[in-house]
């Protein structure tokens, strides 16, 4: 949480409380004015406290990673964002700005339904309450019961929890393609819609951080290239240089038999060497990719 805002926020209730005590100890101060500006000063509070919500709101949204779809429902053949991993990339992002969230569950109007409640803290002391009426989970799509009641409740829980969470930070859920491969269409369209290179910069570090460079990297070359002035800018990629052919042909051979000896995956080892600050070119991904 931001320790200049909690610092803030501590400093203006001691010196209300100060105020209070000093004027109510004052016999000649009129009770019924000092009732009037208590409550004036309650306005006004609490009036900062949205404010302050909302800021912070706009802040979260701002810095929220978009998240990948990582769990398979095999009865629909559909893929979601898993709860854990929607709380592992959202919540540093949500209590750096002075949120919390608590959960509850409440009597549905809609049968065979539960009422999932998400009540939205801000330190400043304003908050927000959402629900979602998510079905009981507990039989097949051909209607056959599959779960215990228990079991389906727990399920109907965590799906409304996670579109809770997605509905409250408006977080973007990037999609993967049948074959379970990242589809980078949104992505894509994202990126050709920047308009100046530090906007550029500043996605281009949260694909690296999201380890979705071995897909977007020759996208955000390309753009980098288009959006750039001089003849020197336009040769000059995002973050290090292009991995030389050379030293590409030196290490692929190495490459090449940790992925057919089944010791490393080819995302894996073009991971790797993301995360090591390497380059590689469009054609240099396809041609690791397409060791068999």
């Amino acid at each position: 949480m931001n320790n200049a805002l909690a610092q803030t926020s501590n400093n203006e209730f001691s010196a209300l409380i100060t105020t209070i005590e000093r004027v109510a100890t004052d016999p000649s101060v009129d009770i019924e004015k000092l009732e009037k500006i208590l409550n004036m000063q309650e306005r006004v509070l609490t009036k900062n406290a949205e404010i302050s919500f909302n800021r912070s709101m706009v802040l979260t949204q701002q810095n929220m990673p978009i998240v990948v779809k990582d769990g398979t429902n095999k009865q629909t053949n559909s893929n979601y964002a898993k709860l854990e991993t929607l709380l592992k990339i959202a919540k540093p992002v949500y209590t750096d700005n002075g949120f919390c969230l608590s959960f509850g569950t409440q009597d549905s109007t809609i049968q065979d339904h539960i009422r999932v409640t998400c009540e939205v803290r801000h330190v400043e002391g304003h908050s927000k309450s959402y629900f979602y009426d998510s079905p009981i989970d507990n039989t097949g799509l051909k209607g056959t019961v599959n779960k215990t009641l228990t079991h389906g409740r727990a399920s109907a829980l965590s799906y409304a929890q996670r579109y809770l969470l997605t509905l409250v930070f408006n977080i973007t859920i990037a999609n993967h393609d049948n074959d379970g491969n990242f589809d980078s269409t949104e992505w894509i369209d994202t990126i050709k819609k920047i308009d100046n290179i530090s906007e550029l910069d500043e996605l281009y570090y949260k694909a690296k951080r999201q380890g979705l460079l071995t897909h977007l990297n020759h996208d955000f070359l390309q753009r980098k290239r288009q959006l750039s002035g001089s003849p020197e800018d336009r040769s000059a990629p995002l973050g290090n240089a292009i991995y030389s052919d050379d030293d590409f042909n030196k290490k692929l051979p190495m490459w090449k038999e940790l992925i057919l000896s089944g010791s490393k995956t080819h995302d894996e080892i073009i991971n790797f060497l993301s995360h090591k600050d390497i380059n590689l070119s469009q054609k240099q991904i396809e041609t690791i990719k397409g060791i068999k």
